[in-house]
């Protein structure tokens, strides 16, 4: 590991904007943009997960009349000896069990591409009989400002009302990348991730409390590796029935720096009241 983890995230975060901003700057048409930056997306989560684990693209198929929305990014746990329907590339067709996580990606993340987003994941995760074992995620590069106002509209509309009472369809985790902001699935009782109804705001701790130097964007980076790595440290201690004591996901929260804050959101509720 370098001597400054903090900046080697950095680099990387760095790297994802530096690649979105290059090419929305030279090519305006959308499909091929939002088709790069899922792209750029994926290079990164391949440089931190081990061969055991395939990045592609494509659909989830359980049986001929249950198979998901296409979906920008699906992580494949490889130990699943018939994981694939098909593959050819990146593009794949794969069994809901070999599925570790399900990533919508969004150039600008704005309502309409919400409600696209919410019904994706939800397609995925209801393939399985624990959704709690697929982590869901959207990422936005850019878009709409997460203000108190958007988040407690958007958690409203019908999209988010459709999955309130089954809220594990819902996401793991929203990305508002280049606004420094990440909403994440928390249970603060038990400070536990994807646990609960309520979605709490994630910021950088230097949003609270002004630090001297620039912070990077790589605390995001962090937390986002950690949802995913918390969902194969889960799978594969229901495949063992073991666990090491010792977790990847809990090491990289514990250093990002992230500030859970008391706002936090419901689908298809809105903003909840602080808890006491």
């Amino acid at each position: 590991m370098p001597s400054n983890p903090h900046q080697y995230y950095d680099s990387f975060a760095d790297e994802i904007l530096a690649k979105f901003q290059r090419i929305s700057q030279l090519v305006g048409h959308g499909p091929t943009t939002g088709d790069y930056h899922e792209e750029i997306l994926r290079v990164v989560l391949r440089n931190f997960l081990s061969k055991r684990f395939s990045v592609k693209k494509g659909f989830v198929y359980k049986n001929e009349g249950e198979v998901s929305s296409q979906v920008d990014i699906l992580i494949v746990d490889e130990y699943q000896a018939s994981a694939y329907i098909y593959q050819d590339g990146d593009f794949a067709i794969v069994r809901p069990r070999a599925v570790v996580a399900a990533i919508e990606v969004k150039t600008t993340l704005r309502a309409g591409d919400f409600d696209v987003a919410l019904a994706n994941i939800a397609s995925v995760k209801r393939l399985t009989e624990r959704p709690n074992d697929i982590c869901g995620m959207i990422f936005g590069y850019d878009g709409a400002n997460p203000r108190p106002s958007t988040l407690d509209t958007w958690f409203q509309r019908e999209s988010a009302v459709a999955l309130k009472d089954t809220p594990l369809l819902g996401p793991t985790l929203f990305a508002f990348f280049r606004h420094g902001v990440l909403l994440q699935r928390y249970n603060p009782a038990n400070s536990t991730i994807d646990d609960g109804t309520n979605y709490h705001v994630s910021q950088h701790f230097s949003v609270v409390d002004p630090l001297p130097d620039p912070v990077g964007e790589g605390w995001q980076l962090r937390v986002i590796l950690a949802v995913i790595y918390a969902v194969c440290e889960r799978q594969e201690m229901n495949r063992t029935h073991t666990f090491s004591g010792y977790s990847d996901a809990n090491e990289l929260l514990k250093f990002s720096g992230a500030v859970v804050s008391q706002d936090s959101y419901e689908l298809g509720v809105g903003s909840r009241p602080h808890s006491p």
